[in-house]
């Protein structure tokens, strides 16, 4: 069994907010990963990652990132780690068209929730694509604004008028990952 947490369980223990019998139990290789804030020096190697992964699953090109928006997640905190990268990564593909800047990157780290969603010129400048690309396109954009903007996928479905396991199957479609 492998098992991860991001709770110092040696102290838990020893507060009894854990228990030192299943402790003993699950403790028999211990590894240790370091934070993302302890090596930020692998961002701009995961960014590159990420947004290939991403660009791909979205079939979009892939945007110039700036050297001052990579500065601005190097000296970010990432409380929520690797999958917080993941979603800032997500979002920054979704808003950003054709290139990310400092400013791009600090208003979606931001606390102020400011939309640069306007229309269909945004999405696709002057091409007409093909109705399933420009579908797949919209439904991403449209699924993660709604998972965004709720706290839960029921509350998202919910909302959307869909069943739950309608929506995260479709959410699992077109690439938005389950919360966890």
């Amino acid at each position: 069994m492998i098992a991860a947490t991001n709770i110092d369980l040696d102290r838990a223990v020893a507060e009894k907010r854990f228990r030192n019998d299943l402790f003993y139990r699950l403790n028999v290789i211990n590894i240790y990963t370091p934070t993302l804030r302890e090596r930020i020096e692998d961002i701009p190697v995961l960014i590159k990652h990420f947004v290939e992964k991403y660009c791909c699953q979205m079939s979009i090109p892939i945007p110039e990132i700036r050297s001052g928006a990579i500065e601005v997640l190097q000296a970010f905190d990432w409380p929520g780690n690797i999958r917080q990268l993941q979603n800032i990564i997500q979002r920054m593909l979704i808003t950003c068209d054709g290139e990310v800047k400092q400013e791009d990157v600090e208003n979606i780290l931001g606390t102020k929730k400011v939309s640069t969603l306007s229309g269909p010129e945004f999405w696709f400048g002057d091409n007409i694509l093909k109705w399933k690309k420009m579908e797949s396109i919209f439904r991403f954009r449209y699924f993660d604004f709604v998972k965004n903007k709720t706290k839960s996928e029921s509350e998202a479905a919910r909302l959307l008028g869909l069943a739950p396991s309608n929506f995260a199957r479709m959410c699992s479609n077109i690439g938005i990952k389950k919360n966890l």
